[in-house]
């Protein structure tokens, strides 16, 4: 028995945001949503992924070094 009403027709990805080419995933329709909690992560909690993907997201930027890991999504 499922522990949340989830639709058969739902699609769920766990997968790094970041990365993921979602044109590949999702067809451009009027109805697509996307939802997430991105982490929160200062520069002392952040993973070497994580710091890497602060790189990829703010590239020919300088100064990134103290970025929290959600403004990736901003």
């Amino acid at each position: 028995q499922a522990d949340l009403p989830l639709k058969s027709s739902v699609n769920i990805y766990n997968t790094n945001a970041l990365q993921t080419d979602w044109k590949e995933i999702l067809e451009p329709t009027n109805e697509v949503y996307v939802l997430g909690n991105p982490p929160f992560a200062g520069k002392e909690q952040q993973t070497k992924q994580q710091k890497q993907d602060l790189k990829d997201v703010f590239k020919g930027y300088k100064r990134i070094g103290n970025l929290d890991y959600v403004t990736c999504w901003y």
